[in-house]
């Protein structure tokens, strides 16, 4: 007999106007999810989400011709493609050639812990943001047709664990779901996920 949790997790999973026929979600990694990778994981996994690499949203907007992560193949539904960047403005405009790429969902990076994206204002650095964070949701999803989802992670630190307040912003924003890196930016990629400070 199937449990209560199988049964869920076998219905699909809605995201806005997007129906997905898997739970099974291939994350954007910077070097690595590119468009063969992606073939490869819709092989063994055919119905799950895949993302781009994420994209730069200033350079985007100053770009001459498309990033080679921006490209999406017709058949690679459902993917979405993953920008970063600190201006509402950018992210907006990057979102609108997102869709006309052929993204089905937008995901904003706001939990990349990497130093050259937090000095300029984007990823991790926008959990100490938020009112800047929810002005970038608002934006983009006014500007995209597809649903809008935000990337981010448990707080800054040990010490400020704000998932809980930074994702009710993100919510009321507009932003169709919420992805959850369990650890802090001060983690990185290292240490147990979780945070001893995080309680809820």
């Amino acid at each position: 007999m199937r449990s209560e949790l199988q049964t869920k997790l076998a219905q699909p999973l809605q995201i806005g106007t997007v129906t997905l026929h898997s739970r099974v979600f291939q994350s954007p990694l910077a070097g690595v999810t590119d468009r063969v990778f992606r073939r490869l994981v819709r092989r063994y996994a055919p119905h799950s989400l895949t993302y781009t690499e994420m994209v730069s949203a200033s350079g985007l907007h100053y770009a001459r011709e498309l990033p080679r992560v921006m490209e999406v193949d017709p058949d690679e539904a459902p993917i979405a493609i993953q920008l970063f960047d600190c201006r509402p403005d950018f992210l907006a405009e990057a979102a609108e050639r997102a869709v006309a790429e052929g993204a089905q969902i937008v995901d904003i990076n706001m939990g990349c812990p990497v130093n050259k994206i937090t000095k300029n204002g984007g990823g991790s650095s926008l959990l100490r943001q938020p009112e800047v964070a929810a002005q970038i949701v608002r934006q983009v999803v006014a500007r995209s047709p597809v649903p809008v989802t935000v990337k981010t992670r448990l707080g800054w630190s040990e010490q400020e664990i704000t998932i809980l307040d930074f994702a009710r912003r993100m919510e009321d924003a507009g932003a169709q779901a919420i992805t959850i890196h369990g650890r802090t930016r001060a983690q990185g990629f290292n240490g147990r996920p979780g945070g001893t400070g995080f309680a809820g």
